[in-house]
C-alpha cells in the first residue's frame, strides 16, 4: 500500500490483468515478473495497446504473460509467479508492490529480519539447524523487495525511470554470518522466500516505515515531542501557582 493504492493481478493463459484499487491514481505503472535468476523482466502491453501513463482507479489493462508452459515444466519459484508493480505517485515518489499469483504457505521456522542503520539485516538460522533434515529447515533464502529511495529524489527534474536491482538468493552454509541488503533510503517491506525440503515458505519483514515519515512536515514529524513540553510546561505552571498561593498565605499569616 502507498497511501489508498493498491492493485489486483489475474493471469489467464498469455494475459496478465491489471486492476488498480483504491481512491488515487498510479503514474507510469510498470509490471514485472521475476526470472529463476531473480531478475525481475519488464512484461509488455498486448498487441495494440500501450501502457498507460495514468492509471485511475478502477481500471485495468492487460499485459502479455510470456510464459505459457504448464506448472508442472516449471522451476518450483517460477510455479509462484512472483509479480512486482512499481508505479510513481502524485507527489513523484517511487513505489513498488510484489505479489505471489501462487502465494506460498507462511512460514512456520523465521529468522531474524530487520532494519538496522538504513540497511536489511537477516540473520542466518541457527548453525544445528543448517544441516538438519527437518521439512522446515530453511536452506537457501530468497529475499525480495521494491526499491525505494524515497523523496530526495523529487528535489531533483524528475525521470520516470523504474530501478530495480535483482532479488538476491542466499545459501545457508554452517558458520555463515548476517547479510546486509540495500533496499533503498525509503526502506520498504521485505519478502523472505525460504526453500525447505517441503518447498518454498513465505517470512515477510516489515518496512522501517521512513517513506511515509519523510513525506510528513517537520512539525507533524515533531508533535510528541511538543506534546511533551506542553505537559512540562503546564506542570511547571501548576507548581509556580502553588509556590505562589503558599507564599500569599504565609505572608498573610505573619501580619
Amino acid at each position: 500500500m502507498a497511501g489508498d493504492i493498491s492493485f489486483r493481478l489475474s493471469v489467464t493463459g498469455s494475459t496478465l490483468i491489471v486492476t488498480l484499487l483504491g481512491e488515487s491514481q498510479a503514474f507510469y505503472p510498470s509490471v514485472l515478473r521475476m526470472l529463476p535468476d531473480g531478475r525481475w523482466e519488464p512484461l509488455a502491453p498486448k498487441p495494440g495497446s500501450v501502457l498507460p501513463a495514468e492509471l485511475l482507479p478502477g481500471k485495468n489493462y492487460a499485459l502479455e504473460w510470456p510464459d505459457t508452459r504448464p506448472l508442472q515444466g516449471l522451476t518450483q519459484i517460477e510455479r509462484l509467479l512472483p509479480v512486482m508493480v512499481r508505479y510513481f505517485e502524485v507527489g513523484g515518489v517511487s513505489f513498488g508492490q510484489i505479489v505471489f499469483v501462487n502465494a506460498p504457505p507462511p512460514a512456520i521456522e523465521i529468522l531474524q529480519a530487520s532494519y538496522v542503520n538504513g540497511s536489511l539485516v537477516v540473520t542466518p538460522p541457527e548453525a544445528n539447524h543448517i544441516d538438519s533434515a527437518t521439512s522446515n529447515t530453511i536452506h537457501a533464502t530468497w529475499v525480495l523487495w521494491p526499491q525505494e529511495e524515497g523523496i530526495a529524489l523529487i528535489s531533483e527534474p524528475l525521470r520516470f525511470e523504474h530501478v530495480q536491482p535483482p532479488a538476491r538468493r542466499i545459501e545457508w552454509q554452517s558458520g555463515a554470518s548476517a547479510v546486509h541488503i540495500n533496499t533503498g533510503k525509503g526502506q520498504p517491506d521485505a519478502m523472505l522466500l525460504h526453500e525447505t525440503a517441503q518447498g518454498y515458505v513465505l517470512q515477510t519483514v516489515a518496512g522501517s516505515g521512513l517513506q511515509g515519515r519523510q513525506q510528513r512536515a517537520v512539525w507533524l514529524e515533531a508533535s510528541s515531542k511538543f506534546y511533551g513540553m506542553a505537559l512540562l510546561s503546564a506542570l511547571v505552571a501548576v507548581i509556580a501557582l502553588l509556590l505562589y498561593f503558599i507564599r500569599a498565605a504565609r505572608g498573610s499569616t505573619v501580619r
